[in-house]
């Protein structure tokens, strides 16, 4: 594919919270989530929005970069997805581990 080196960026980082959010679930045996609308994502806890560290809010995709989901990670880091994710960014999350590769 003829990613961009923003969207390959951009899906590197999308990977990195979403792994965050799993492990937060994992040490706080909470329900974390990461959730999109339009073109950004942002972080989700037991108490309603969060950030992620080192952000400020919600995370804005590339320019033209637009997707609806919500990945929630629960105590074992078992997800559940709604949604999808960019076109071309390449995240998969398995079933019952919660693997990103």
């Amino acid at each position: 594919t003829d990613n961009t080196a923003d969207e390959v960026a951009a899906a590197n980082t999308l990977k990195a919270h979403l792994r965050f959010a799993q492990m937060q679930a994992m040490n706080s045996d909470t329900l974390w989530s990461v959730q999109a609308s339009g073109g950004s994502y942002n972080l989700f806890d037991a108490n309603g929005a969060s950030s992620f560290p080192g952000e400020d809010g919600a995370i804005d995709f590339p320019t033209g970069t637009t997707a609806t989901f919500t990945v929630s990670f629960d105590g074992w880091g078992r997800p559940t997805v709604t949604g999808s994710f960019p076109t071309g960014y390449g995240i998969s999350i398995e079933d019952e581990t919660g693997f990103i590769p």
